[in-house]
């Protein structure tokens, strides 16, 4: 009996203590703004089965991620996508529909990245007249 009066006592407390104090959010004034940009472009992108190019596929994160530098300085628009199939990590990049277009980007880098090759994945298309802003 002792006992649960001292748990009754104690939620009781707990319940003073909770509704004693208020809380105040106070927001950018843009923030609105910014969330409804967040939700257009979620809501614009459309995910097709499409192509990638595959960098690396290594069981060693450190060297995918060298990898990763290194294409991301030469080409910093490009989006990339690491992923961890075990035991692999592996660097895809593009978001490609058509698969000449992979093939015509993968020419272009392959002077620096050796062993490369196109995949089929699913990728993120923005349609027509659609910008990414960052």
């Amino acid at each position: 009996m002792k006992i649960i009066c001292q748990l009754l006592g104690f939620g009781f407390s707990i319940n003073l203590l909770m509704a004693q104090g208020t809380i105040t959010i106070k927001q950018d004034a843009s923030l609105p703004k910014l969330i409804s940009h967040h939700i257009d472009m979620n809501t614009s992108i459309k995910r097709v089965q499409g192509w990638r190019i595959q960098l690396s596929s290594n069981s060693d994160r450190g060297e995918v991620m060298g990898i990763k530098t290194e294409f991301l300085t030469q080409h910093p628009t490009t989006k990339t996508y690491l992923t961890y199939q075990q035991p692999y990590f592996k660097l895809r990049v593009g978001d490609f529909a058509d698969k000449n277009d992979a093939y015509q980007f993968m020419k272009e880098i392959n002077e620096n990245f050796k062993g490369i090759f196109i995949v089929p994945d699913i990728v993120n298309v923005m349609p027509d007249g659609v910008t990414e802003d960052k």
